[in-house]
């Protein structure tokens, strides 16, 4: 007849099997995560900076930096107004110049009229003179007498008349001298007015020519003026987004360095949960070791096994000592 064990040994053994398993187990496992530290929360950083923060700090960079595109459209168009205003200026230069080549000209030839219509004056004066001169040696220093003296007393009368004529001849051929010196005069009067006039109206064009240059000039300085104005705005603005740049990238790096603070945080809490499991699975393996020491052991069956051993406390105990231990268990 054959011995069947009865359900409380079974029972029993049963149990001793388990805690044997748990209790290795337990063993084997406490031995790889006995010395598992535990977690170091991470550092916050200084500042937190939110993304309010980073996009209020955009939102001022972009102004700027519109600011500073409009300023640049100004800056070349006011570039552009300086070199047509210097272009101007410098045709002006050229008429100017042109004008008062033109009026020197113009002086030069006035003065050289005028000192014609001195020589010509002097010409006829002195010709005029002579003629009176002429006219009185003939008429004022000869007597009637004297000429009808001479009719009387003459061998040919008509060679006498003849003489007469040629006088005459002569006196008229003085008179068209100085008529012809009168011309002269008039024409050359005439041309020393047209000088004087053609003078005058290139002083006139100098004088225009003059302004125009002078108002080119003040056009070109105003625009110059106007650029290094916009240039002073432009210097301030592009300092302002210089500083705005720097802020946002500050901002920006602060607010991944929080970021990365609340993923490390969470990685943490996550690490410190599972530490505190493990800690509370420990305390109990450990609860469970103890209450085996005391109890003395584990419940023996009928014939067909020995009862269970608790596994040795001491230094000798390893995981390979454990697992033949489990399997003597089992077995």
């Amino acid at each position: 007849m054959h011995w069947k064990p009865t359900r409380r040994a079974a029972a029993a053994r049963t149990f001793a099997v388990a805690t044997a398993l748990a209790t290795v187990t337990g063993l084997l496992f406490a031995e790889s995560s006995a010395g598992m530290p535990k977690p170091t929360p991470p550092t916050a950083p200084a500042n937190h900076v939110t993304q309010g923060q980073v996009d209020a700090a955009k939102s001022q960079e972009n102004a700027l930096a519109a600011q500073v595109g409009r300023l640049s459209g100004e800056i070349a168009q006011a570039q552009q107004e300086i070199d047509q205003k210097q272009a101007e200026a410098e045709l002006a230069e050229q008429k100017y110049t042109l004008a008062y080549t033109q009026w020197q000209a113009a002086d030069a030839a006035a003065t050289r009229a005028q000192q014609q219509l001195v020589d010509a004056r002097a010409k006829m004066q002195a010709a005029h003179t002579r003629f009176v001169e002429y006219v009185q040696a003939t008429y004022m220093s000869g007597e009637i007498d004297g000429t009808a003296g001479s009719l009387l007393t003459a061998n040919d009368p008509s060679e006498l008349l003849q003489q007469s004529a040629l006088d005459q001849y002569q006196q008229l051929q003085k008179a068209d001298a100085v008529g012809a010196y009168q011309q002269a005069a008039v024409a050359q009067s005439n041309k020393d007015a047209a000088a004087r006039r053609a003078r005058d109206a290139a002083a006139a064009a100098k004088q225009r020519a003059d302004e125009a240059r002078q108002a080119a000039r003040g056009a070109y300085q105003a625009a110059q003026d106007q650029k290094a104005a916009l240039d002073q705005v432009m210097a301030s603005k592009q300092t302002q987004l210089t500083a705005a740049t720097n802020q946002l990238n500050s901002l920006r790096y602060g607010h991944q360095q929080w970021l990365n603070y609340l993923s490390r945080r969470n990685a943490y809490n996550v690490a410190l949960g599972q530490w505190q499991d493990e800690q509370a699975r420990l305390a109990r393996l450990r609860a469970i070791r103890e209450a085996q020491r005391h109890s003395g052991g584990g419940s023996s069956g009928g014939g067909g096994g020995g009862g269970y051993t608790p596994p040795p406390s001491g230094g000798g105990w390893t995981p390979a000592k454990g697992w033949r231990a489990a399997h003597r268990a089992l077995s």
